[in-house]
């Protein structure tokens, strides 16, 4: 069993790991909506005396080598390992609210996001559904059910809070991800460590492109573009869906 106190917040009286999500375990159906969220202020396992020893999980991320064996080119040992703070460590050390709860999706899984007064897209819809695009996801569940059920690989560009790299890996899938954002890595640890999925999925701090070993500069876009942006490739994807699914 992991019992650790290592946790800044350890010894306060409130249990802040996200094992009382795990020893809960999924809602019902007719209640995954409005499943209770908790605070996260620590990796699982570093707040033992307020929260309990739990089961080891797996905390490492998996290589490239593990999730996909075919790769004619490997990288050198530790290369996309992290350095320094990692996972709810991170996100506690640059004052970033942490709640996490169980998704309403077939299958369910544990889900760390932030405030939605914060986070307009992926954390709104965790709040007020407990889960993003859930038109998409019955499409998107569909294409992926077979291939994540002979343990394929599932390639995420751009995972930012992880919800489909966590979804795929819950049915089965290796997951290849890239994520250049340090902020959404650690959202990825932390959800992986809490779905005991990290063996699963491999992170590549990284952008897609072109040219190997390019260094580019990414721009946040507005608010208002955003929001517009993703509705728009929300409902073009599922156009798309539409038309090719029988």
């Amino acid at each position: 069993m992991l019992c650790l106190n290592t946790c800044k917040s350890a010894n306060n009286g409130k249990c802040e790991d996200g094992s009382q999500l795990i020893r809960s375990g999924p809602p019902d159906r007719g209640n995954a909506h409005r499943s209770p969220w908790q605070q996260i202020l620590c990796d699982l396992g570093t707040d033992c005396a307020d929260c309990g020893p739990v089961a080891p999980h797996s905390h490492a991320m998996a290589t490239l080598k593990q999730v996909m064996p075919s790769a004619t080119v490997q990288d050198p040992p530790g290369l996309w390992a992290p350095t320094g703070l990692t996972g709810a460590a991170l996100l506690a050390s640059r004052s970033i609210e942490v709640r996490a709860a169980w998704t309403a999706t077939q299958p369910s899984f544990i889900f760390p996001y932030t405030n939605p007064a914060e986070d307009f897209d992926v954390s709104r819809h965790m709040s007020g559904m407990r889960a993003v695009e859930p038109m998409y996801n019955l499409y998107w569940h569909r294409l992926s059910a077979e291939c994540c059920a002979r343990g394929g690989l599932m390639l995420d560009v751009g995972s930012n809070f992880g919800y489909y790299a966590l979804l795929a890996a819950k049915m089965g899938c290796h997951v290849l991800a890239w994520e250049p954002v340090p902020v959404f890595r650690a959202f990825i640890e932390l959800a992986a460590q809490l779905n005991n999925v990290s063996h699963l999925i491999h992170v590549r701090h990284a952008v897609v492109s072109d040219t190997a070993g390019k260094e580019v500069e990414i721009a946040t876009l507005t608010l208002a573009l955003t929001l517009t942006l993703t509705l728009a490739l929300a409902l073009a994807l599922a156009l798309a869906l539409t038309l090719a699914l029988p």
